[in-house]
């Protein structure tokens, strides 16, 4: 009471009816995520003003699994126990742990939770000014992330990237069986002076943070085989770029970004040139989808396009693009992939985060299981 309505996110449609039949109008709204809620008429007048409760949503027997709209999945065992859990970001900005009930092949999933950090509900949103596209986008988030042992001690953390270009981790201080995140911070990169970011920001990177393009996922993965997790990502101008791990005085650091990466066409992979509203957006994946012993990528698109590793030995970065790993279009606007082993093969499968915020699931076609519908 004597708060200014509100729906917990935007592009809300709301309908004024007398949904209970107790003689005052009430509303039920939905919004972009799917969900509907009734915002209930208490049937009090203050100041000319009618009273309303806070919204209750829907709820109906699960079917189809689901997180929000542009759902980002990674797949983790979260809670260590054996099977293959989903980590995701969304376009509201929240972070989901949806746990793998019997490690099945499909899994059957408990029903999303959000995550906390520091005691509150994980939510990056843009706010006034933390879009490039204006303050029409301050409830949006879009949250994009990687599960990986940051600081190496034991115990896996979440690197973020979202809507600001910032790229934060959050450090579990919990256990293996019970993970427990504590408040986020900045990824640093021992720059070499100013830290670099996109030309059309409007803010400054603070000290030593990471600033690149929003929207775009942060890949942890130890990519040099030196046993440190390095983070390959779009840096501030649309190239992939590795982010190598060191040690400095027996301390971990991140290097700046090296363009390594090549495309078979010819010159450095710039995964976007766009500016501004336009630039970054690009979720990706590694995985040695054709078995030829290097890694390949997979990258976001109306499915999901393979991009090949062509490379003449197995420790090279050129790449060609096979395009879209299947026919089924997924989306108008963007997918993301992460990779999964529910069969247990050994072979990297695909799952991939939709615009609608359901799950699709493919099968590699080296699958040794490769039988039935997928």
């Amino acid at each position: 009471m004597g708060k200014t309505l509100r729906m917990d996110l935007c592009m809300i449609v709301p309908v004024a009816l007398d949904w209970d039949k107790d003689g005052d109008v009430d509303l039920v709204v939905g919004q972009e995520d799917g969900r509907v809620a009734l915002v209930e008429n208490t049937g009090q007048v203050i100041d000319g003003m009618p009273q309303f409760l806070p919204a209750k949503f829907f709820q109906q027997q699960a079917d189809e699994l689901k997180f929000g709209a542009l759902v980002t999945p990674f797949s983790f065992d979260w809670d260590n126990d054996g099977d293959e859990d989903l980590i995701c970001g969304n376009t509201s900005g929240y972070i989901g742990f949806v746990e793998n009930l019997d490690g099945g092949d499909p899994p059957r999933w408990a029903a999303p939770a959000y995550l906390k950090a520091g005691g509150e509900i994980i939510r990056i949103m843009a706010g006034p000014n933390g879009s490039i596209q204006g303050p029409c986008e301050t409830k949006w988030g879009y949250t994009m992330l990687n599960v990986a042992d940051w600081n190496h001690n034991g115990l896996p953390d979440i690197v973020v990237n979202s809507i600001w270009g910032k790229v934060l981790w959050y450090e579990n201080i919990g256990t293996r069986q019970n993970p427990k995140l504590a408040p986020a911070q900045h990824v640093e990169v021992e720059w070499q002076g100013k830290p670099p970011s996109p030309a059309w920001n409007w803010w400054e990177p603070e000290g030593k943070s990471l600033a690149t393009q929003w929207r775009t996922t942060p890949a942890v993965i130890d990519f040099d085989r030196d046993g440190l997790n390095d983070l390959i990502m779009l840096d501030h101008e649309g190239y992939l770029a590795l982010f190598k791990r060191a040690k400095k005085n027996e301390q971990l650091i991140l290097l700046p970004g090296e363009r390594i990466f090549t495309s078979k066409m010819g010159g450095l992979l710039r995964m976007n040139d766009g500016s501004a509203g336009k630039s970054g957006r690009r979720k990706f994946c590694f995985a040695d989808w054709d078995l030829d012993g290097r890694l390949d990528l997979m990258v976001n698109s109306r499915n999901i396009n393979f991009l090949r590793n062509v490379s003449a030995d197995k420790n090279g970065h050129v790449f060609s693009d096979q395009g879209l790993a299947a026919g089924l279009i997924l989306a108008g606007h963007t997918t993301s992939p992460t990779i999964v082993d529910w069969n247990k093969d050994g072979i990297p499968d695909l799952l991939v985060g939709a615009e609608d915020g359901f799950f699709y699931y493919m099968k590699n076609p080296h699958s040794k299981t490769r039988k039935g519908k997928n």
